[in-house]
């Protein structure tokens, strides 16, 4: 009996010996997972910080970014002429004026009425000629080879202001405000429409073939001048007593540049006419080859010319 309890006293104390090492064993690896996770914690709070400073830090590019962006942005839709640069190629003239715009009505009637515009004057007045005739005064220009390549031109073929003639200096290049040269061509077809106006019955002269030429260059040019600006205003139409069918009332609202501007800009900017005219090609100038055209009317180009001054 004695035997028996003291086997048995035996297997208890291996039983709970194994026990109380399995339990050992878990607490102790629940002790090392605490400390894991005491550790990883730790980590996980060192870099917290560091974390939380990087996206700070790209919070604040972010938004000096946007700030960057939006202030641009403003900039450009408030800048000088910022709507009429939206719709034009560049013009240093842009740059350097506020050109101003106004709603007007233009005088579209068939009709002379009481205040007819200048610009439909006969050309037996002194006064509407001398009105036309200012703007034939292309004068031109000097421009900078920043400005020509702006423009989309190439300065090297561009003419140059020699600076030994003109003193400009070394950066100086030929230019001209394209209104004045569309101006030009509708008084050449003014000055050809109204021609034999009272002058019943006379021959016409025998024009050489540049004459046309010049007359045809004119049309085109304001017609696509015309075709580019594709003006979306509309007209609108009006009955009119004596008649069956609505008539069109050509008097529309636009809104216009001052072109007044454009002629202050040309005469305070514009060279002296008499030192261009007098003006001689200097030795080593860049020279572009004439078309084919040219050499076939080339006698006919000077005489039209001679014959039109």
């Amino acid at each position: 009996m004695t035997g028996a309890f003291q086997t048995f006293t035996k297997l208890w104390q291996q039983q709970d010996s194994s026990c109380a090492t399995k339990d050992e064993a878990e607490i102790k690896e629940a002790l090392l997972e605490g400390d894991n996770n005491v550790l990883s914690s730790k980590r996980k709070s060192r870099k917290t910080p560091q974390k939380r400073w990087i996206l700070t830090l790209l919070n604040l590019v972010l938004f000096g970014a946007s700030v960057t962006f939006y202030i641009a942005s403003w900039s450009k839709f408030t800048a000088r002429n910022a709507c009429l640069k939206e719709t034009s190629v560049y013009s240093p003239v842009l740059d350097e004026i506020d050109i101003h715009t106004t709603e007007t009505l233009l005088n579209g009637s068939l009709w002379l009425g009481d205040n007819p515009s200048i610009w439909r004057g006969l050309p037996n007045s002194a006064e509407v000629n001398e009105a036309w005739d200012s703007f034939e005064h292309v004068k031109p220009i000097a421009l900078t080879k920043a400005q020509i390549i702006a423009m989309g031109k190439d300065p090297d073929i561009v003419a140059k202001f020699n600076d030994d003639y003109w003193h400009l200096g070394d950066d100086a290049y030929v230019g001209a405000l394209d209104m004045f040269h569309q101006v030009h061509c509708l008084n050449m077809l003014r000055l050809e429409a109204f021609r034999y106006w009272e002058k019943a019955g006379e021959i016409v002269p025998e024009w050489t073939d540049i004459h046309w030429i010049h007359l045809q260059h004119c049309t085109d040019m304001l017609m696509q001048h015309t075709l580019c600006n594709a003006d979306a205003g509309f007209l609108t139409y009006n009955w009119m007593e004596h008649s069956s069918r609505p008539f069109p009332d050509m008097s529309v609202q636009k809104q216009c540049r001052d072109w007044r501007q454009l002629v202050e800009y040309r005469d305070s900017h514009g060279v002296n006419l008499t030192a261009y005219v007098n003006w001689e090609k200097p030795e080593g100038a860049v020279e572009l080859k004439q078309p084919k055209d040219w050499w076939e009317h080339r006698t006919e180009h000077d005489v039209s010319h001679q014959h039109e001054e």
